[in-house]
């Protein structure tokens, strides 16, 4: 996720996230040409997932959504295969980046 990589830097060695959930509905067509904007809003912090409400509208009425959707993401230890806690410093990261979001 660039997002995270753009709030923390490369992560840990054999850690990292994963997309473990996506899904879109999509309200109103988008025709070529647009510039779409996406914004995420966090909904959860869990002990080791993000969720987000992500909207896609077109970047001359943002107001207006276009589509709608959820989309989790989980911190994993690469070399166990599961789930594991965010480390604190990514956590800092993260809202540190997202603090200083326009």
């Amino acid at each position: 996720m660039q997002m995270m990589l753009r709030a923390v830097g490369p992560p840990p060695q054999g850690m990292g996230t994963i997309t473990a959930h996506a899904s879109f509905d999509f309200l109103r067509t988008f025709t070529y040409p647009a510039t779409v904007r996406v914004t995420h809003i966090v909904l959860r912090v869990g002990r080791s997932s993000l969720e987000f409400e992500v909207v896609l509208a077109r970047n001359d009425t943002p107001q207006t959504p276009h589509a709608r959707g959820r989309t989790v993401v989980v911190w994993m230890d690469y070399v166990a295969g599961t789930a594991a806690p965010w480390p604190q410093a990514v956590l800092e990261g993260f809202w540190a980046y997202l603090s200083a979001a326009p």
